[in-house]
């Protein structure tokens, strides 16, 4: 059974009020409930035979939608700048976590040589073992960078203490450092307050 839209627009007969909506009733049920007034014509003044092909449509203005997209905007302009905020944080904590890591590497290699591997000044480490020089591959077997991706790891070391760094790649948002006496140091790091 086909719907119709029957708009019913003017004064209603036995209530004298003015009448605006849309209703999704069969055709054949305004006539037979006596909705049709003489000459076939609905309340409104539309013909019957006329709404038999018309859809009830309904939508949105374009008032409205542009409220929905100007709100949207909005939220977003607000959104963005604290969600990014909050990745730069979770990726810098992660690379705090992988540098203390790496000084648990460093410590037990202490423990058991009596000395701290030396590595030249700011020696870069690969996060991938295969990249790794085979002196590093020996002693940083058993450590790998959550935060490769992210951030560039460099060690400087002699046979007394050590200094590790994560240096964020790209632009430097983020320098954290860690050192033999558990010092922990942060540059242009604005999303840490420590670590």
């Amino acid at each position: 059974m086909r719907f119709a839209c029957a708009l019913r627009c003017g004064v209603s007969a036995s209530t004298a009020q003015p009448m605006r909506h849309c209703t999704t009733e069969p055709l054949a049920g305004l006539a037979s409930a006596g909705r049709t007034m003489p000459g076939g014509l609905f309340e409104g003044g539309m013909n019957q035979s006329r709404l038999q092909g018309q859809a009830c449509i309904r939508g949105f203005t374009l008032i409205e939608l542009m409220v929905v997209v100007v709100i949207v905007a909005i939220l977003a302009s607000v959104a963005f700048p604290s969600y990014e905020s909050y990745v730069k944080k979770s990726k810098a904590k992660t690379a705090a976590a992988d540098l203390v890591a790496w000084s648990l590497v460093m410590e037990n290699i202490n423990q058991k040589r009596l000395a701290s591997p030396t590595y030249a000044a700011t020696t870069p480490n690969a996060p991938q073992q295969a990249r790794r020089s085979e002196e590093m591959q020996k002693d940083f077997e058993a450590w790998a960078p959550a935060q490769a991706d992210d951030f560039d790891y460099r060690i400087t070391s002699t046979k007394g203490s050590y200094t590790l760094t994560a240096q964020s790649k790209g632009k430097a948002w983020c320098t954290l450092t860690l050192n033999d006496l558990n010092e922990r140091q942060f540059q242009n790091c604005s999303v840490l307050s420590r670590w």
